[in-house]
């Protein structure tokens, strides 16, 4: 891999990693292609009830002005473009 995936948040935040996402890293991060309701939602907190589908929304559309994409196994990454398949193999 040319750029090591970055942890942002580990997996102990649980259902509060969207909500954490939102407080120490959205400014960024380039989120233009997610509603502005989605963001709100997070930023509500897990008692939302569109929370979870605005996590799903923003992991799917959020870029990283470096060249990183978001990528959740409970722990949640920023994994370069160039190195997602390298990512998944290791």
């Amino acid at each position: 891999m040319k750029n090591e995936p970055i942890l942002l948040i580990d997996g102990s935040a649980g259902i509060y990693t969207p909500q954490y996402f939102i407080e120490e890293y959205a400014s960024d991060w380039n989120l233009e292609n997610v509603s502005k309701d989605s963001i709100e939602s997070i930023k509500n907190g897990p008692d939302d009830e569109w929370y979870c589908d605005a996590w799903i929304e923003l992991e799917n559309n959020a870029t990283h002005n470096d060249g990183y994409i978001l990528y959740q196994d409970d722990d949640l990454w920023a994994v370069h473009i160039d190195d997602v398949q390298a990512f998944f193999e290791r």
